[in-house]
């Protein structure tokens, strides 16, 4: 393949098994202190350490975390060469009076009463 891709038509390539102009670098970062180069400024303050929006329900942050550092993380890696990905999900919980119960089913099966 000849074509230059956009990181974003490469990560899709590469998930639907397509090919690409090259295999996709990614790189998951909690808690990496990024070189000054690669840093950005919230309220005037370097942001030192990387981390990802899909942890804030894991884990206490040190330090604020928002949708703007996770795009500006992905611009830092692009600026690179890394393809990278905005990493956010829905909060990892429930709530109160949610129960689930676990089942097997046996190969085969199709779901509903696994006895």
């Amino acid at each position: 393949m000849n074509t230059t891709m956009t990181s974003k038509e490469r990560i899709v390539a590469a998930l639907n098994g397509k090919p690409a102009d090259h295999t996709p670098l990614t790189a998951w970062c909690f808690g990496f202190q990024a070189p000054a180069r690669l840093r950005w400024q919230r309220a005037g303050q370097d942001v030192p350490y990387w981390f990802s929006k899909r942890l804030e329900h894991l884990h206490t942050l040190p330090h604020p975390w928002d949708l703007q550092d996770e795009f500006n993380r992905c611009l830092a890696w692009r600026s690179v060469g890394m393809d990278n990905m905005v990493e956010i999900s829905v909060p990892w919980s429930r709530a109160q009076g949610v129960t689930s119960k676990d089942s097997v089913l046996p190969p085969g099966a199709t779901g509903g009463d696994p006895r």
